[in-house]
């Protein structure tokens, strides 16, 4: 889990405050605390001054170490520096997309899995994301045509939010961090209907008026002045190799399934780090264990949380399966005062969400 964050001026040569990036990439320090990084880019530093296209942007990230440890350093550019990119997730397929990108003449000065996105932007666009897999929220500055490009993943694992004032713009992947400038903390009527009839707020609201989720599968992008929100995934048959006309059955719907499984399975084992499994006992946790012992024949590091009240304790569940896949198991049971941990689920959930399994 990483961080990152970042501030656009639209139109104007004033350069974006490093204190401000700073103090966003401060308070998600939590989300990656291996190493922090920025960059910052203001009309007045290019050479080709462009009086219509004048802007200024900061960008920031907060990093956990995955993949590429020594030299995985972010925010990362291109060989000349006009592309960069902040990531928070993983890029599950860069090393065949790294392997494409090289034959084709790009060259690489890191082993890590976001410099992928770099050279993809550089080879197709804003429709890069059509060629990646993973779970992703990434921001992309194009110095040459004074593009920002933001997006989420296609089901949303990974958070993003931005708020747009008259001047500017703000993204992160916490609330707290867009908080840390100038923006009117005012409560969005809407959103407090959406949280007292979902018990949490869908996207694209927040609790804050003007703040916004990025949506899954979708893009924003800034160019020539323009904002434009561009949908770019949406689950269809298609998408798992049957023709939305043609009859499936439940078996191939079965194997399919399995087989995506495997394969996504297989792809996030890749890792520099050790690799471990949150274990409940259900259904969920026990098919991930189940599937990493038929694909690979590593051990298996499987972690459990357990609780002094037996109603909401699993502790059994999951001794059973860590037994039945012979894992490395380890446990912890909670026994914190709910007094106590109550400010710092509030503080780092950043608006009204009531799922307790969370």
């Amino acid at each position: 889990m990483c961080g990152i964050c970042g501030k656009l001026y639209f139109e104007s040569n004033r350069p974006v405050e490093k204190r401000l990036v700073e103090a966003m990439c401060n308070v998600l320090r939590h989300r990656g605390p291996d190493d922090m990084g920025m960059y910052t880019f203001s009309n007045h530093q290019d050479g080709n001054l462009n009086p219509g296209h004048s802007c200024s942007i900061g960008l920031g990230q907060t990093r956990l170490s995955i993949i590429d440890l020594a030299t995985g350093h972010q925010p990362i550019h291109n060989e000349n520096k006009t592309v960069w990119v902040v990531l928070n997730g993983e890029i599950y397929n860069f090393q065949a997309l790294k392997s494409e990108l090289v034959s084709q003449g790009h060259r690489f000065y890191t082993s890590s899995d976001t410099e992928v996105i770099v050279h993809l932007y550089e080879e197709y666009g804003n429709n890069f994301v059509q060629h990646v897999n993973g779970m992703f929220a990434i921001a992309i500055w194009d110095e040459k045509r004074r593009r920002l490009v933001l997006l989420r993943d296609r089901i949303g694992i990974k958070p993003l939010y931005y708020f747009v004032g008259n001047d500017g713009l703000l993204f992160a992947s916490e609330i707290k961090a867009i908080l840390q400038d100038e923006v009117e903390r005012e409560v969005d009527i809407q959103a407090l209907w959406n949280y007292l009839s979902y018990n949490y707020i869908p996207s694209p609201l927040t609790i804050f008026k003007g703040i916004r989720k990025l949506s899954p599968g979708t893009m924003l992008i800034w160019e020539d002045g323009e904002l434009e929100t561009r949908k770019y995934w949406d689950i269809t048959s298609k998408d798992y190799g049957y023709e939305s006309d043609s009859p499936v059955s439940e078996e191939d719907y079965e194997e399919g399934l399995l087989e995506r499984l495997k394969e996504a399975v297989r792809l996030q084992l890749i890792s520099d780090v050790p690799l471990g499994v949150f274990l409940s006992g259900g259904l969920d946790s026990s098919t991930i264990v189940a599937l990493i012992r038929e694909v690979s024949n590593n051990n298996i590091k499987t972690f459990s949380i357990g609780f002094e009240d037996k109603s909401y304790d699993e502790l059994d569940f999951a001794r059973s399966v860590a037994g039945q896949f012979e894992t490395d198991h380890h446990e912890l049971v909670v026994r914190m005062n709910p007094e106590e941990i109550l400010p710092k689920l509030v503080y780092h959930f950043d608006e009204p969400f009531a799922d307790f399994s969370a």
